[in-house]
C-alpha cells in the first residue's frame, strides 16, 4: 500500500494548493489501510465531517493502489446561499481602521480588494511581480493549479507598498508581505465586530470586488479571468450577491395580477 511520503508525491503531481494537500493528508490518516471493505469505507466517510473531500481522498488512495473499491456518491442537496458582500461605507471604515493598526495589514486588505486575491495569493506576492511602471500598476499573480494571470493595482496602494519596502530596504526577490494569515485573520475579525457588528474575513474582500466589477457591468468572463476562476460556474455564484440592487429591481417591476 502507498505511504504518506508517496501519497503527498502524488497530490503535488496533481498541481494542488499547499492548503489543499495539508486539508487531503488530515483525512489520508483516517483512511483504513488493512482489508477494507464496504463497512470500513462506510465508518470513513461518516466519521469526516467533509464527506465530499473525504470521498476524493478514498478515491485517489484507491485509483494508486489499483484496488477498484465501489465507493458511495454523496447525497444530500448542497444548500446554496448568497454571497455575502461589504457596502462601500463598510469597506471604507473597515480599510481605515485596519490601516491604523498596521500598514503592512492595510496593504493587504489592498491586494485582497483591489487585486481580487486569495490571501495564499496576496502573501506569496514579491515585488519583482509588479510593473512598478505603468498605472495603474499590472501585478503578475500565480493562483491555484500554477496558473499565471495579471491584475491590476491603484497607484495609491502601489505608493503604499513602495513606501513600505523602502523603510524595510527589500530587495526585488523578497516577499511584500512576510506574516501569516492567521495574524491578519485575527485582525480583520476583531476589528469588524467592533466598527461593525459583522464578522469580515479576507475571502469577504474578494467576493465585494467581484460583486462591484459585477454591477459595474463587467462582462462575467472577464470577471472570471481576473478572479482565476477554472469555470464561469463560480463566477456566476456573484449574479445574486447585490440584495439591495435586486429589491430595488424588483420593487420597481412588481406584479400583482
Amino acid at each position: 500500500m502507498i505511504n504518506r511520503e508517496d501519497y503527498i508525491e502524488y497530490l503535488k503531481s496533481l498541481s494542488l494548493s499547499s492548503s489543499t494537500i495539508k486539508k487531503y493528508l488530515y483525512y489520508f490518516k483516517y483512511i483504513p489501510k488493512n482489508n477494507i471493505d464496504k463497512i470500513k469505507i462506510s465508518r470513513y466517510l461518516n466519521r469526516c465531517q467533509n464527506k465530499s473531500t473525504a470521498r476524493a481522498v478514498l478515491k485517489h488512495w484507491s485509483d494508486i493502489n489499483e484496488l477498484n473499491l465501489h465507493i458511495p456518491l454523496i447525497r444530500g442537496r448542497k444548500r446554496s446561499r448568497l454571497i455575502k458582500v461589504l457596502s462601500d461605507n463598510e469597506r471604507l471604515l473597515l480599510r481605515a481602521e485596519i490601516y491604523k493598526k498596521r500598514i503592512r495589514y492595510g496593504i493587504l486588505y489592498d491586494l485582497l480588494y483591489y487585486g481580487g486575491l486569495r490571501i495564499s495569493e496576496a502573501l506569496g506576492v514579491k515585488y519583482k511581480d509588479f510593473n512598478f511602471t505603468e498605472k495603474p500598476c499590472p501585478l503578475r499573480v500565480i493562483g491555484k493549479g500554477d496558473k499565471e494571470r495579471i491584475v491590476f493595482i491603484p497607484i495609491e496602494v502601489v505608493n503604499n507598498i513602495i513606501r513600505y519596502g523602502t523603510a524595510k530596504g527589500v530587495l526585488k526577490e523578497d516577499k511584500v508581505l512576510n506574516f501569516t494569515r492567521y495574524s491578519f485573520n485575527k485582525v480583520i475579525r476583531k476589528i469588524s465586530l467592533e466598527i461593525l457588528d459583522r464578522n469580515a474575513y479576507p475571502h469577504l474582500l474578494r467576493h465585494t470586488i467581484a460583486s462591484k466589477w459585477l454591477n459595474k457591468g463587467t462582462d462575467i468572463y472577464v470577471i472570471r479571468d481576473f478572479l482565476g476562476h477554472s469555470s464561469v460556474l463560480t463566477t456566476e455564484k456573484y449574479l445574486h450577491s447585490d440584495l439591495e440592487k435586486a429589491y430595488k429591481v424588483m420593487r420597481k417591476n412588481v406584479v400583482f395580477d
